[in-house]
């Protein structure tokens, strides 16, 4: 006996990814591309490294978004988007538009891949107060996001929140040395600027580097063209 087959209709919807590395998404953003979305907005993906971030993740977990957690490596927010955009049409077949939230431009080839798989996609940026759709102005008036950061004061906290971060990561990454440069972009995103920026308001004359190399509780290390920093002896 023939059994009937039975065929599911899936309605199609429309997806957003943002790399919250460079571009912070907000209800009035949503908003937006809401406006002109051709189908019902049903999955929203945020990429970042959000280990300091607990409440933008609070509230992006809030309005809807699933989160994908990076490690804090260059680049790794980036390749991640694009892998998981790739994906889309496997793991959720109903997508047909893709909004892609990024001032990156590596994003041409994923919309490019994207399209060939007859999916339609926009590529949405920010400057500022102005949100561009596809290289036009849809508004004016979009708030540009406000982080409280830690505040460092003098060159003695500099020291100890340097201290804090180096064994933060360490114990993390359950290693003893670390990258000079994954120190570097990780206390920016802790702080909201670079070491380089404070030591310039302190007048200290110097380089990231060299302030490393004269706290005696830190040792760099250079092996090959990469400098290591970790915890000395002196540390308890």
């Amino acid at each position: 006996m023939n059994m009937p087959i039975h065929s599911y209709y899936l309605p199609p919807t429309t997806a957003l990814l943002v790399d919250e590395e460079n571009f912070h998404i907000s209800c009035e953003i949503n908003n937006a591309i809401d406006k002109i979305a051709k189908y019902p907005l049903t999955t929203k993906i945020a990429f970042a490294n959000f280990t300091n971030r607990p409440k933008k993740s609070l509230e992006l977990h809030q309005a809807g978004y699933s989160l994908i957690h990076v490690p804090q490596l260059k680049n790794a927010a980036d390749a991640q988007m694009i892998v998981t955009g790739c994906l889309l049409f496997i793991n959720t077949p109903q997508v047909k538009e893709v909004f892609i939230c990024s001032n990156d431009n590596i994003f041409v080839f994923l919309q490019k891949t994207l399209v060939n798989l007859r999916k339609k996609v926009h590529l949405v940026k920010r400057q500022g107060d102005h949100l561009y759709i596809n290289h036009q102005l849809v508004s004016q008036s979009i708030p540009t996001p406000t982080i409280n950061y830690p505040t460092i004061n003098t060159i003695t906290e500099l020291d100890e929140e340097i201290i804090k971060l180096v064994l933060q990561i360490t114990q993390k990454e359950n290693t003893s040395a670390i990258q000079v440069n994954l120190l570097g972009s990780q206390f920016a995103n802790t702080y909201g600027q670079g070491v380089n920026a404070f030591l310039s308001e302190f007048k200290l004359g110097i380089k990231f580097i060299d302030f490393l190399k004269l706290n005696p509780r830190l040792n760099v290390i250079q092996h090959k063209n990469s400098h290591y920093v970790c915890l000395s002896a002196l540390v308890n």
